[in-house]
């Protein structure tokens, strides 16, 4: 977990940015484990049927961003290593703007969600980390 959040509407709800690592390319795969452990994606009209309605009201489509792609490239002889792999090449990709419009709406829970809520707001890749280092949140 990123990242805890609320939304305060009727009542208060709470939200998580999540960022998960992918060990295979399965469609729908984090839409379909994250529903599995009871926390959908938001405004997901497949996984979360029940709540589509809710979450259009704030937030337009489904709440699902590649922000890091990183790959070992096809290795020529001035880039091997010695592991016999090319190097990693990683692209990163920040929030769109609509997606950072709708995470403004949230506010974070706790002093420990408040950084990693303002990189990802900041629409600015460089301060996006790798999964290997983000540290969990407390919660």
């Amino acid at each position: 977990m990123v990242a805890n959040a609320w939304k305060l509407c009727e009542e208060l709800e709470q939200y998580s940015l999540v960022a998960l690592k992918l060990h295979t390319g399965r469609t729908h795969q984090i839409r379909v484990h994250m529903q599995s452990i009871g926390h959908p994606l938001i405004t997901d009209a497949k996984y979360a049927e029940d709540r589509l309605n809710d979450d259009k009201a704030w937030c337009p489509r489904n709440f699902l961003h590649t922000y890091r792609l990183a790959f070992r490239d096809v290795p020529n002889e001035k880039d091997l290593d010695s592991s016999g792999y090319g190097p990693v090449r990683e692209l990163i990709s920040p929030l769109p703007s609509d997606l950072r419009a709708v995470l403004e709406l949230l506010k974070p829970v706790d002093a420990s969600s408040q950084p990693h809520y303002e990189d990802w707001l900041s629409g600015d890749g460089g301060r996006l980390r790798p999964f290997e280092q983000l540290e969990p949140t407390s919660r």
